[in-house]
């Protein structure tokens, strides 16, 4: 059994593909312009920069709370220490059964 992928595409062009019919010719002429004419770096920034004035701005009314660290190794600063014994290579670590 092998799985084969569809080729990779956007949301957009796989309501057309797949839907032709669904969107009227006007609402299609306006997605695809919108589609054309973006820039996702540059949305990319411009989120990140609203994002920053938001914060900067909660913080000056002093409601932000710095979110706790969920990693346990980040939160006691240890080391996770590889188990003290290892199998080797050729040792199994279970014994092989026979089938019946």
């Amino acid at each position: 059994m092998t799985k084969t992928y569809d080729k990779a595409a956007t949301p957009l062009t796989r309501l057309l593909r797949d839907h032709p019919d669904l969107l009227d010719p006007r609402d299609q002429h306006d997605l695809t312009t919108a589609r054309e004419t973006s820039n996702p770096a540059q949305l990319r920034r411009h989120i990140d920069l609203i994002q920053a004035n938001l914060i900067e701005l909660a913080r000056r009314r002093g409601i932000v709370q710095t979110r706790r660290k969920t990693n346990s190794t980040n939160l006691n600063r240890t080391k996770i220490t590889p188990p003290t014994k290892r199998a080797k290579p050729d040792e199994s670590t279970t014994n092989p059964k026979l089938a019946s």
